[in-house]
């Protein structure tokens, strides 16, 4: 009987800090977020669903940035966008993207691609709010931008 006492004792001691431990354990894990998948190892695809019907600078903007916060949420640095040029295009010197529009994009770490290259987009300057515009070589005319 005294053994079964010093059980239950040493269970209540404990099982606050085993409580308490979980609890935090749960806590943590809810405040994770899972980065959404990828279509591969290296191309995502980027919903243009929630910018319907804005303009087209904002359409641009919004998902330029959801695509830095994947490219980033990978571990990747840098972006292009491929596949159709009606979705992502550039007019006049600008690049915009047509509200509504889903695109896809390549991503690639530090040093697997030139971050000078053709419509390259650095995700980490995006995330943090600086420029919004693809590093584009000087090697290539306005016309001559494709996507791969």
């Amino acid at each position: 009987m005294r053994e079964h006492r010093n059980i239950v004792v040493a269970a209540g001691k404990h099982g606050r800090k085993i409580l308490l431990g979980a609890f935090c354990g749960m806590a943590l894990l809810s405040c994770m977020s899972q980065a959404p998948a990828m279509l591969n190892d290296r191309k995502a695809a980027i919903s243009g669903r929630g910018t319907v019907g804005m303009s087209s600078s904002d359409a641009t903007r919004i998902m330029l940035t959801r695509a830095a916060r994947m490219t980033l949420d990978h571990g990747f640095r840098y972006f292009q966008i491929a596949g159709s040029r009606t979705a992502a295009s550039i007019r006049d010197g600008m690049f915009s993207i047509q509200p509504g529009a889903n695109i896809m994009i390549n991503v690639y770490r530090e040093g697997e691609i030139n971050q000078r290259g053709q419509a390259v987009w650095d995700a980490e300057n995006i995330a943090a709010g600086g420029r919004i515009k693809p590093s584009v070589s000087n090697q290539h005319s306005r016309a001559s931008h494709a996507w791969p």
